[in-house]
């Protein structure tokens, strides 16, 4: 999986397709969707101690990131919609991060240098998620899966 194909309609993210080589795949989502504007995001690598962290996020859904001593990998806003893929699990919600071009070039640079490890996504001094990198991130959309979506309320708060 190379990224991701979203479309809008109205503000609000219709359908979104996973971008797999030859084949797509659209995605419906489910339920409430929601957009919380533009927000801040730094990611990190999740080497050395950060690598607790990403343990912390895949058991408890989130992490603090206030106390983190060492500088992001990379900075960047996005825009962030939030819905219902129908593929989560209980409490949990994808997220879409839509990046700038330039935005885009510099992750997929991190991303294809990086392989195998994870990247840690910080906004507002919480960590929402910590996926392993398993492809070049070449498209403006990410899509992530927040385990705790209830941390996703911090980012409606401005």
């Amino acid at each position: 999986m190379t990224g991701f194909d979203v479309h809008f309609k109205e503000g609000k993210v219709v359908t979104w397709s996973p971008i797999m080589g030859e084949s797509k795949k659209s995605v419906q989502p489910e339920g409430h969707q929601s957009s919380f504007g533009e927000q801040s995001f730094q990611v990190f690598l999740a080497t050395g101690n950060l690598t607790n962290v990403a343990i912390t996020v895949a058991t408890e859904g989130s992490a603090d990131a206030s106390d983190f001593k060492a500088f992001p990998d990379m900075t960047f806003k996005a825009k962030v919609f939030a819905g219902n893929s129908g593929s989560e699990r209980p409490g949990e919600q994808t997220v879409i991060l839509v990046v700038s071009e330039q935005d885009a070039s510099k992750l997929k640079n991190l991303s294809e240098d990086n392989f195998g490890k994870r990247l840690l996504f910080v906004c507002r001094n919480k960590v929402i998620a910590a996926p392993a990198i398993s492809a070049p991130l070449a498209s403006r959309q990410l899509m992530l899966t927040v385990k705790n979506a209830s941390i996703l309320d911090s980012l409606r708060s401005q």
